[in-house]
C-alpha cells in the first residue's frame, strides 16, 4: 500500500505502506522508521522565501 504525503502534511503508517513525498520544489522531506515498532512516518514543510 502505497500513501502519498503532499506539501505540508505528514503520515504515519505501519510496515510495509510506502509513504511517498512528490512534487516538492523547494520544500523540506524529512522521513524516519522504528525498525523495532515496524512505523514509519514522513512529513514536507514549504520553505521559507
Amino acid at each position: 500500500m502505497s500513501r502519498r504525503v503532499g506539501i505540508a502534511e505528514y503520515r504515519v503508517a505501519c510496515s510495509p505502506a510506502v509513504l511517498k513525498a512528490v512534487g516538492l520544489g523547494s520544500c523540506l522531506a524529512v522521513s524516519l522508521y522504528d525498525a523495532e515498532l515496524s512505523l514509519g512516518g514522513a512529513g514536507s514543510h514549504t520553505a521559507a522565501r
